[in-house]
């Protein structure tokens, strides 16, 4: 998820949070002259807002936030399914015949 910033100050705090009210987490200072800032390790099929205050040395401005939804890689789901089933397989063919449950 790549984040526009298009202001210029000595530094930006950057937010997070899957709630559009609450349980802010700081993500990362940014340099007050980026543009950009990526983050990762986002949930997939999820809803993320964030919050970028530019600071200077008359403390932090107006907070500007922006909604983001995440997707799924629809070729990860489908190698994790394989994989699961592949396991499963596996699992099956080394259990005891006499297990009913797993059958």
């Amino acid at each position: 998820m790549a984040i526009s910033i298009y202001n210029s100050c000595l530094y930006l705090l950057l937010t997070s949070s899957q709630k559009s009210s609450y349980n802010w987490t700081t993500v990362s200072d940014v340099a007050g002259n980026a543009t950009s800032y990526s983050v990762y390790h986002l949930m997939p099929n999820s809803s993320y807002y964030f919050r970028v205050c530019a600071f200077n040395d008359l403390g932090c401005g107006k907070d500007h936030s922006v909604a983001a939804n995440t997707k799924y890689n629809r070729d990860e789901v489908d190698a994790a399914k394989e994989l699961m089933a592949k396991e499963k397989d596996s699992y099956r063919n080394n259990v005891d015949d006499e297990t009913p449950y797993l059958k």
